[in-house]
């Protein structure tokens, strides 16, 4: 399945967070993170570019610093920080990711989604989520 068939589909990943490529110390166990792949207004995240490669059962890893988190994960920044539990943003963070599903979505799931983008989105960056 290539992106363009991946867009509009539910996606869930595990996802484990640490300090370096050898030591994951961020999460104590795989994190679960689902989400609607595509609905960014501003195109795929390169988060989504990445997922976009592989097939369900695959994985792979990136190292960022902390400047580049709310790019590479664009809207989806706001849910893995939440998955993650990063209350302090590490400088340099090592992340690995697995797909381990992809689903058919409802119509209504989509508008869901839809309608709190909106909705979040009109806080102007006050929160600190890097919705802005």
């Amino acid at each position: 399945m290539n992106a363009q068939e991946k867009i509009l589909k539910k996606h869930f990943v595990t996802i484990l967070a640490g300090s370096s490529a050898e030591s994951y110390n961020y999460t104590e166990s795989p994190v679960s993170l689902s989400f609607i792949f595509g609905l960014g207004t501003a195109g795929l995240s390169r988060f989504e570019i990445s997922l976009g490669e592989i097939e369900i059962g695959n994985s792979f890893d990136v190292q960022l610093d902390s400047s580049e988190l709310q790019p590479y994960f664009g809207p989806l920044f706001t849910h893995l920080r939440e998955a993650l539990s990063l209350l302090i943003i590490p400088d340099q963070i090592f992340l690995h990711f697995e797909l381990t599903q992809i689903a058919e979505t409802e119509p209504r799931e989509v508008v869901t989604a839809l309608a709190g983008m909106q909705k979040h989105g009109s806080c102007s960056g006050d929160c600190d989520c890097g919705c802005s």
